[in-house]
């Protein structure tokens, strides 16, 4: 669950982790409030494991084409 200001900024829960695409392009990883020495959850180590495999182009073609293949199977 999100929370929006009037302003137009997103508020996540503080024990919500989340990969922002910003509208420049890039992305940031916002991590959950917690204690330096919590266990990664497997959901935010696939989360991380996204962020750092986008910086390969070859990759993110290869995802993206995979998406309009989904959207053509619909």
């Amino acid at each position: 669950m999100t929370y929006r200001p009037a302003h137009g900024e997103t508020m996540l829960p503080a024990d919500a982790t989340a990969l922002v695409a910003t509208a420049a392009g890039e992305f940031e990883l916002v991590i959950a409030n917690g204690p330096d020495d919590a266990v990664v959850q497997p959901n935010v180590q696939l989360l991380v494991a996204v962020l750092l495999r986008s910086k390969d182009s070859a990759w993110a073609g290869e995802m993206l084409d995979w998406l309009e293949t989904q959207r053509a199977d619909e």
